[in-house]
C-alpha cells in the first residue's frame, strides 16, 4: 500500500521546509503524499533542478530514495551538506 514506505519516512524526518528531490518533475504524488502526512512545509524540486536551487540557500535537502542524480548534482548535495554542517546547521 502507498504512503507506508521509505518514502514516507523520508518525509516524516525531513526538517522543517527542507528541499525533497523527487524522482522527476511530476509532483502530484509527492504533493499529496507529504500534505497527508501534515507536511505541507516540504518544498520539492527534480533532480534536474538540484544545482540551480542549492545556490545560495541554506535549506536542507532530503533525497528520496528512488531518485537518481548525476555526478555533478550528487558532488553539489555534497559539498552543500559540508557547508551547512561547517555553519552547524546540521
Amino acid at each position: 500500500m502507498r504512503g507506508d514506505g521509505t518514502t514516507t519516512r523520508q518525509m516524516q524526518a525531513a526538517p522543517q521546509g527542507a528541499y525533497y528531490i523527487w524522482v522527476n518533475n511530476n509532483f502530484s504524488y509527492p504533493k499529496h503524499l507529504a500534505h497527508k502526512l501534515g507536511r505541507d512545509d516540504l518544498k520539492f524540486i527534480g533532480p534536474e533542478d538540484l544545482f540551480r536551487k542549492l545556490i545560495g540557500t541554506e535549506r536542507i535537502v532530503v533525497l528520496d530514495h528512488a531518485a537518481h542524480l548525476s555526478r555533478q548534482d550528487s558532488d553539489a548535495l555534497f559539498e552543500h551538506h559540508q557547508r551547512l554542517r561547517m555553519r552547524g546547521l546540521i
